[in-house]
């Protein structure tokens, strides 16, 4: 079983069109930014109970696979996913 921690993260987006060569300051947005890491790519329970307990403590979120071929890439989708349903 692939084991991934993941989270979100608030980051600012600059937005084009200032001018700052002259001056200007640049216009920004907030954006909610996923990130993940590989806890273990063939775990077991006990991993997953580890992964789990850190996870908890972080703030953070465990997501499994069984074999996704992007695990990290499927848990930043997974994790902005249930942002958006928790901010809607």
């Amino acid at each position: 079983m692939q084991i991934v921690i993941a989270w979100t993260e608030e980051s600012v987006e600059i937005l084009p069109g200032a001018r700052v060569d002259l001056g200007e300051r640049p216009e920004t947005r907030p954006v909610r930014v996923a990130k993940a890491a590989m806890w273990v790519n063939d775990g077991d329970a006990e991993e997953l109970a580890k992964a789990r307990r850190y996870a908890a403590s972080q703030g953070y979120r465990v997501v499994t696979f069984e074999s996704e071929a992007d695990p990290l890439g499927a848990a930043k989708a997974a994790v902005l996913r249930a942002a958006k349903e928790q901010t809607t």
